[in-house]
């Protein structure tokens, strides 16, 4: 009676170690599909995540006035004037004004990377003050009234109101330039964090009658920051 007892009790042990193992192997199997599935959930969403990409320039409107920034600077403008952002670069900005669809004006600034030679037909002469705005002058006249008498039509470099610019003296397009007085069209300005940096300011009108003094508007609003 005692070894049926016992024999018994071995089968019943060795059943339930069977068991037992049968179990572990399946809560390993699991657990091995549960960190499998992390993982290639994990891959996916990473391939399929786009990288952000932080704007070179915003723009804000505050009632009839859009607020244009980049890490550069800032400026105010009407709300008409927009940031072209697929043109815009991290050191050119472009801007336009539209009416109806229409393009009426256009903003261009270059920091750092300033064009060799720009024409133009006006400018603004400007004084750069310490907290990093400018203080303006009324636009020139066309740049063709300093031009000695005589002299060819090609495109030269003059100085008119203390500013050096490349005349395009045969231009019936309105154009004008931000002008240092003292020096030149690019601007040596100096951000808040001791950083200098040149800067050139262009404007374009298309209109039939310019509006003389919207370039000005804008650049007094213009800081560095």
């Amino acid at each position: 009676m005692r070894k049926y007892s016992y024999r018994i009790n071995t089968y019943r042990q060795n059943h339930f170690i069977k068991k037992l193992r049968r179990a572990a192997v399946v809560l390993v199997v699991l657990v091995l599909l549960a960190v499998a599935g992390v993982v290639i959930d994990q891959f996916i969403n990473k391939r399929s995540q786009k990288p952000v990409e932080t704007p070179v320039a915003t723009s804000v409107r505050n009632s009839n006035i859009e607020v244009f920034r980049s890490q550069y600077f800032q400026f105010q403008a009407p709300k008409e004037w927009v940031l072209l952002s697929e043109k815009t670069t991290e050191n050119i900005f472009y801007y336009q004004a539209f009416r109806d669809n229409f393009v009426e004006k256009e903003l261009i600034i270059h920091i750092n990377e300033i064009p060799a030679r720009t024409k133009v037909a006006r400018t603004v002469p400007v004084v750069v003050d310490t907290d990093g705005t400018l203080t303006t002058q009324p636009i020139t006249e066309h740049c063709d009234t300093v031009l000695a008498e005589g002299a060819n039509r090609d495109p030269k470099y003059v100085t008119i109101e203390g500013v050096e610019v490349f005349c395009d003296i045969d231009s019936a397009l309105f154009t004008a330039v931000a002008g240092e007085v003292g020096g030149d069209t690019a601007i040596d300005m100096q951000r808040p964090d001791g950083e200098k940096i040149e800067v050139l300011v262009e404007y374009k009108d298309f209109t039939s009658r310019p509006q003389f003094d919207a370039f000005e508007k804008i650049l007094q609003t213009f800081q560095v920051r």
